[in-house]
């Protein structure tokens, strides 16, 4: 049988202090696992600072061009026959398709694909209103993830719900001209999740 002896001081106070050194590890390794969560998120956050960036870029190519607006947002078809301004809205149907690349290439801070938030969303109101968006994918679609494509499809089968269909030049693809209801409002915001 042992035989209990009260503690001297001295280990008294021993025990007291071990017992807070463990207390104060325990605090230490928990506020610097909540610091490098929250450095974790504000390093995700600013991977996204370049495809914000590229967002207000684009915008600007359509306040810069306005006669550019109708064939990304009014579902108007451009006929190859306006050689310039044809040229410049197929270069901005590809920065567009660069654009969407990048986003499908990034998370959100949560993990999740940024194609899984409003940014989809974003991507098929672009197809659904834009032929020549739709006929540059289906051109050099090779150079973009094939999951663009199901997103391309997405709008269009969602557009030929509406009955009044007009054919994309050059290609046998179809969507319906947008009612001016349905036109996407420029107030979007691609962050929102």
């Amino acid at each position: 049988m042992m035989d209990m002896k009260p503690m001297t001081l001295y280990e008294l106070l021993s025990l007291i202090i071990s017992a807070a050194g463990f207390i104060g590890v325990i605090i230490t390794l928990y506020l610097m696992n909540r610091q490098t969560r929250m450095s974790d998120r504000e390093l995700k956050e600013n991977l996204l600072v370049p495809l914000k960036t590229q967002q207000l870029e684009l915008d600007k190519l359509f306040v810069e061009r306005p006669h550019l607006r109708k064939y990304f947002y009014n579902g108007e078809i451009i006929s190859e026959d306006k050689s310039d301004e044809y040229a410049q809205a197929a270069a901005v149907a590809e920065y567009m398709l660069d654009h969407f690349a990048a986003v499908m290439s990034h998370t959100t801070t949560e993990g999740k694909p940024l194609i899984s938030t409003i940014w989809r969303e974003y991507m098929k109101d672009c197809f659904a209103h834009s032929p020549i968006l739709c006929t540059t994918l289906e051109k050099y679609g090779r150079w973009y993830p094939g999951e663009l494509s199901n997103i391309k499809k997405e709008a269009l089968n969602n557009r030929s719900e509406t009955p009044a269909k007009t054919q994309i030049s050059g290609s046998g693809s179809e969507i319906a001209p947008p009612q001016a209801s349905e036109r996407p409002h420029h107030s979007f915001n691609p962050n929102r999740k």
